[in-house]
């Protein structure tokens, strides 16, 4: 099943909350809007002063330099619908769902160009680059591994396929963090990424729909359980550390620091902290 995220683009938006096991105390709340920018928004990255968003089949550049008024650069219809995005370096790897992994040139940002393209079995939903490999959450397909040292002709290297719908990914050292909706997490060894391996699982209480790795802990937007906190340090025996119950769906999560980002849903943007 497919997770489908629908966000306004938003640009600073701080709502700041307390976050123990099972207890969230607020703090402060202080809720600022600077800007926004278009409609139907399915997936964001940021790179220094520009943001890269997924408006259906549009990929689009958006320069940020002033949060107040974002202005479009450049944009790419893609063959699919844009889910996730990853940018490194010159490139943006796009999670295209029924058309599969695409690599956008953007280091001309007033004209984005398609570089090259991989085809997946599955629905991409998530992506995330590791050196020379994109690691696709690949809905059905479970985790995709794609070659894309030649950028021009990415190539698949391997695959896991698991138990639920892989929805989103994350990647730590020689691991990739899978949220496989109602199978929970799903650590997978990319150590040798033309034959990955299972290395662990934790079932999470709701439908794992995305995921973040900060250290020892992967945060995973857990749909209506909300925001569950796995502690992965054991990858064969991964265990629950805690939790919030957001008032909406968990469908995505990003950390910075001490903080976890929750997209919830009806529940907006829900900032936890420890």
């Amino acid at each position: 099943m497919t997770c489908n995220r629908i966000l306004m683009l938003f640009i600073i938006v701080a709502a700041v909350f307390t976050i123990s096991a099972g207890a969230v105390a607020a703090d402060e709340v202080n809720v600022t809007l600077e800007g926004h920018f278009g409609g139907a928004v399915y997936a964001v990255a940021v790179s220094g002063d520009y943001a890269y968003i997924g408006m259906g089949p549009d990929f689009v550049v958006l320069d940020i330099t002033n949060p107040a008024a974002p202005s479009e650069l450049g944009t790419l219809r893609t063959a699919g619908v844009v889910a996730d995005i990853t940018v490194s370096g010159n490139y943006a790897y796009v999670a295209d769902r029924s058309n599969g992994l695409e690599i956008v040139d953007v280091s001309n940002k007033a004209a984005p160009a398609l570089a090259g393209s991989h085809d997946t079995a599955g629905s991409a939903e998530g992506v995330a680059v590791a050196g020379n490999y994109a690691c696709v959450a690949d809905g059905s397909n479970g985790l995709a591994i794609v070659d894309v040292s030649n950028k021009a002709a990415p190539t698949l290297a391997g695959s896991y396929d698991t138990a639920g719908s892989a929805e989103g990914v994350a990647v730590a050292g020689n691991y990739a963090c899978v949220a496989d909706w109602a199978n929970g997490l799903v650590i997978v060894d990319i150590s040798n990424p033309t034959a990955p391996t299972l290395a662990g699982s934790y079932d999470t209480a709701g439908y794992a729909g995305g995921v973040a790795v900060a250290g020892d802990y992967a945060c995973v937007a857990d749909g209506s359980n909300g925001l569950a906190i796995v502690d992965v340090s054991n990858k064969a025996a991964p265990e629950l550390a805690g939790r919030y119950d957001t008032a909406g769906s968990a469908t995505g999560v990003a950390v910075a620091g001490n903080y976890a980002y929750v997209a919830d849903q009806s529940g907006g943007l829900v900032i936890c902290g420890h």
